[in-house]
């Protein structure tokens, strides 16, 4: 039996015409053909800036919400006021009122700006009206009636070496109405003998605001005395006589005091301890 071997060959043949029907593709006679096709593009970009415009909205919106939020609780500020005066007053700040004891102090939260503080005595009478602005970021504010009060501010030095190359110090705030300090860590508190800390920390100053003695005026005075500042002294003493109606007697510093003004001074110029680990 013999074989038979399929052998195919590539023919390359032209195909065979088939005849398709016409297919009209024209556009009717009343086809506008001048409408604008860039549509579809303009509605796509209108619809992306758009949807910026509502993100930048709601982020903006968002924020000024979280800024309100974290802003609210600090929109105001402690005030201390302070009264040497050997009367009880009467202090009115915009709507608010406070009463302040003799010698004494009171606290009263206010808003930031601007306010007129409004100080009387018991009777009614007007002791001094004063415009001044609540400013905002300070650790202590406060207000001095007549800046009769004996404000001081104690500079607290702590070394880990007992040599500190900052030498504590004070300043005070008698004569002035408004006070502030940008930092104050202890307000009518006595700072500790030594400070613990973490880490090295050779040099760690603190800020102390207190009342010297009594906190009365005629500390006040006697300080400007002891001092040498004899027109200061004068000065307090006929603004406080004119606001009260009452002479002002010479009285001195008690012993006591004397020595709290010495202490001072001598830490003006001592070397604190070491700070305490």
């Amino acid at each position: 039996m013999e074989s038979q071997d399929d052998t195919y060959e590539l023919r390359n043949e032209p195909p065979a015409l088939v005849a398709v029907p016409a297919i009209p593709v024209g556009l009717p006679p009343d086809t506008d053909t001048t409408a604008d096709l860039s549509a579809p593009i303009a509605d796509a970009q209108r619809i992306w800036w758009l949807a910026i415009f509502t993100f930048a909205a709601c982020a903006l919106a968002g924020g000024t919400v979280l800024w309100l939020t974290h802003r609210r609780p600090h929109s105001s500020q402690v005030v201390h006021f302070f009264n040497g005066l050997d009367m009880p007053v009467h202090v009115t700040v915009g709507e608010q009122t406070l009463d302040v004891p003799s010698a004494g102090h009171a606290e009263q939260r206010l808003p930031f700006g601007p306010c007129r503080v409004k100080v009387a005595d018991g009777s009614g009478r007007v002791l001094e009206q004063v415009d001044v602005t609540i400013p905002d970021g300070h650790d202590f504010v406060g207000y001095n009636v007549l800046g009769a009060s004996p404000v001081m501010v104690e500079k607290v030095v702590y070394s880990q070496s007992g040599r500190a190359p900052v030498e504590a110090g004070f300043h005070h705030h008698i004569g002035a109405r408004l006070m502030v300090e940008e930092s104050a860590h202890y307000v009518l508190e006595e700072p500790p003998e030594k400070l613990k800390v973490s880490g090295v920390t050779p040099l760690v100053t603190k800020h102390h605001v207190m009342l010297l003695g009594s906190g009365g005026w005629s500390v006040s005075v006697d300080f400007f005395d002891v001092q040498g500042h004899t027109r200061e002294a004068d000065t307090l003493r006929e603004t406080i006589s004119a606001a009260t109606g009452r002479p002002l007697p010479r009285r001195g510093l008690s012993p006591v005091e004397l020595d709290e003004l010495r202490r001072l001074e001598h830490n003006a110029r001592r070397q604190p301890g070491p700070v305490r680990r």
